[in-house]
Order: C-alpha cells, then sequence, then structure tokens
C-alpha cells in the first residue's frame, strides 16, 4: 500500500508540474476557469445584474480573453454568489497569473481536504490518503480551474458531522455543495432519508440555502436569479460546450446506448426520471438495515449517475466514500481481495475513462455498483470473505 500511495504522490506532483511547464494562454482558452473569471470580472465591475446575460458574457471574454482565437463563448452557469467569493479577487490580475493563483489556491483546498480526513478517520494510515491523488478527477478539477474539489470538501464534512448526528450542520455543508453546482440537488433525498434526524438535517439545507439565496440576491437581484433557470435551458447546447455525449453522467449512457437524440429529450428525460424514483425507492426500503457507512457509499454513487450535468472532475465526490470504504476495510483487517478494495479500485479508475471513447460505460457501472451495495447484506459487506469466493470451486459430488 506504500508503493501504491508514493506512485499516487508521483503521479499527481508530475500532472502538477506539467500544468506549469507548458501554461500558454490559448492552453487555459479551453478551462472552466474562462466561465467563472467571466462571471467575478462582471460582479467586480457592478454589473452583477447581467451575470446571466449572454451578450454582456461574451463581450467580456472579447475583451480580456481574445475569445476570437477559439470562436465560442463559455458561459458562466452558476449561482453569483460563486463567482462573488472565489473568483472576484482573481479578476484583479492578468489572466494567466490569476489562473495560477487559483491553481495554487485549489491545491490548498486539496490539502486542508486531506487534513480534514485525517481528523474524520484517525485510525487510517495517513499514506493511505495519497491514494485519492491517483484519480483523475482531481488533476481535472485543478487543472480546469473547478471548483469540484470545495464540493468535495463540503460533502466529507457533510459525512462527518450526519455520521456524529449534528444533523443541522451536516444539511448547511449539503447545501453549500447544492449552490456550488445546482444538479447536485438529486443527492439530497438520498442522504435526507438516510440521516438518523431528518428534520434537523432538512432545517439545516433550508436555513443554508436562504442564506444563499438571499447573498445571490444582494449580488445578482431579484430579476436576474428568477431568469437562471431558463438560462439554464438555453446554455444546455452544443454551442456552449454541453455535448451530452461527452458527459459522464446516466442520461449521456443512455443517450449513447439507446441513441436518443435531441429531438428525442423528452424520452431520455423520461427513463431518467423513472430510473431515478426507482433506486430512490429501493434506497428507502434498504438504507437502514445495511449500514449507515454502507448506504453513505450507495448515495454517493446515486448522486453522480443521475446528476445530470456531470464530467469526468465531478467524480471527485466519489473521494469521501473511498476514504469510508478503506477505513471500513483497515479497521476490519479486509483481505486485499474484499468487496471493499474492490470498490476503491472501481471509484478511482472511473475517471480516466474520460479519455476513451466508452466513457459513458462509467454511469453504468457505478449504476451497478450502487445497486449491489444496496443488496449486500451488512455482514457480507463488513467480513472478510473475498473476492476469491466469487469463484471458488466446489468439490466433486
Amino acid at each position: 500500500m506504500i508503493l501504491l500511495s508514493f506512485f499516487s504522490l508521483c503521479l499527481f506532483l508530475a500532472f502538477i508540474a506539467q500544468i506549469f511547464f507548458s501554461l500558454s494562454h490559448m492552453s487555459v482558452l479551453g478551462t472552466d476557469f474562462v466561465a467563472y473569471l467571466t462571471g467575478g470580472t462582471l460582479i467586480r465591475e457592478g454589473d452583477g445584474r447581467l451575470i446571466y446575460d449572454l451578450p454582456a458574457q461574451r463581450f467580456i471574454q472579447e475583451r480580456f480573453l481574445r475569445l476570437s482565437e477559439v470562436g465560442g463563448l463559455l458561459p458562466f452557469m452558476y449561482f453569483p454568489f460563486l463567482a462573488g467569493f472565489l473568483y472576484v479577487p482573481f479578476s484583479s490580475f492578468p489572466y494567466l497569473l490569476s489562473y495560477q493563483l487559483f491553481v495554487g489556491f485549489n491545491l490548498i483546498v486539496l490539502l486542508i481536504y486531506l487534513i480534514t480526513a485525517t481528523r474524520v478517520f484517525p485510525t487510517l494510515p495517513r499514506h493511505w490518503l495519497m491514494l485519492q491523488l491517483s484519480s483523475y478527477a482531481i488533476m481535472s478539477s485543478v487543472v480546469l480551474g473547478q471548483t469540484s474539489l470545495f464540493m468535495m470538501l463540503f460533502y466529507l464534512l457533510s459525512y462527518h458531522f450526519m455520521k456524529r448526528r449534528r444533523l443541522v450542520i451536516s444539511g448547511i455543508f449539503y447545501s453549500c455543495l447544492v449552490f456550488l453546482k445546482i444538479q447536485y440537488i438529486v443527492g439530497f433525498p438520498f442522504l435526507f432519508l438516510l440521516s438518523p434526524e431528518r428534520k434537523k438535517f432538512l432545517s439545516g439545507f433550508i436555513l443554508s440555502s436562504l442564506a444563499m439565496l438571499g447573498i445571490n440576491v444582494f449580488i445578482s437581484g431579484f430579476s436576474s436569479l428568477i431568469s437562471y433557470p431558463a438560462f439554464l435551458v438555453t446554455t444546455q447546447q452544443l454551442q456552449y460546450g454541453a455535448s451530452i455525449q461527452h458527459m459522464m453522467s446516466l442520461a449521456s449512457a443512455l443517450a449513447s446506448v439507446l441513441a436518443i437524440t435531441n429531438y428525442r429529450h423528452g424520452v431520455l428525460l423520461l427513463i431518467h426520471f423513472l430510473l431515478y424514483f426507482g433506486v430512490l425507492f429501493v434506497f428507502l426500503r434498504r438504507s437502514f438495515s445495511i449500514g449507515f457507512d454502507q448506504a453513505f457509499v450507495s448515495a454517493s454513487v446515486f448522486m453522480l449517475v443521475f446528476a445530470y450535468h456531470v464530467w469526468s472532475h465531478d467524480y471527485v465526490l466519489l473521494l469521501p466514500s473511498v476514504m469510508v470504504l478503506l477505513h471500513t476495510a483497515y479497521s476490519k483487517r479486509h483481505g486485499f481481495f474484499s468487496l471493499s478494495y474492490l470498490f476503491v479500485i472501481v471509484f478511482l479508475i472511473l475517471p480516466w475513462l474520460f479519455f476513451s471513447e466508452y466513457r459513458y460505460a462509467a454511469p453504468i457501472v457505478l449504476l451497478v455498483v450502487g445497486i449491489w451495495l444496496l443488496t449486500i447484506s451488512p455482514e457480507h459487506f463488513r467480513k472478510d470473505l473475498g473476492l476469491l469466493q466469487l469463484f471458488r470451486v466446489y468439490p466433486k459430488m
């Protein structure tokens, strides 16, 4: 395990070094940092009310980023508070410098996450934490200037406080995650059902959400926030980089496997929602009989599967579950061929499918794993039965 951890760390450091050594204006133009910095610039210049105005966003990108070199708009599609708190400070610097500073800032967030993980799982060997660095999800989050590492930290904290029955704080942290990326509201019903005291979790979520809405209204105005749903629908098009065939969600898998085109988008959504509510019903029936940690891992899987807009960097939300599985395996002294380690390997490898034409297989694998977790008995999951049991040769009669 020490060698694997060392390899993960070296792989990550080599990737970060490559970012800085190959840095250029054109290489950064293809990142999501462009969109985030656009929102930050609009707010810094006092034009928060125009944050969902596509011509205003295009003007900013053409003025500061030489958008004509790549020929397309990368729209800011998130809540205003995100740009206001995270990206306004970086919008004051030259473009390349602001990107470098934000990469450094993301690395600090990653360090905070790792330190927090040592507090959440105090008995887990420290070098085991480094295994997470082998996930391409972390690397892509850093290189794209994404906010996924913040989401990963908030999700870990939500798990931590839920397990310790501090449900109000757990709900607050999950609300913070949702307001970073609204598509992960699909995970709320699973965590709500998993909560030992649902009213407290709900009250924390609602309290934080109201505060977030108030901040967003203050930054961009009420009318701008009202136009946000329509703006999201408008920007979910190929011309704005929202190619469903290149995503890693169940919706993209359905579009690829079933060959559903945009002209039959309603059929895709119908299948998607039927599966979602079917899985939610099974989770309701099984979550309390399989143990908290096992149900949490399952909920994390379904959150990624059913969020519509999912890319490789969003798979960082699996990494708190990787820590849960490693902690279970270590504390129960599972053998290397246990199911816990199998799921860890799967969660770490899946983001790398982004480079494959079969990337749509990732959410299908996750859906199978999530259902599998719901059907495994707690005894099967906790005991070191080993994968060899799956291939056991029975004596001849």
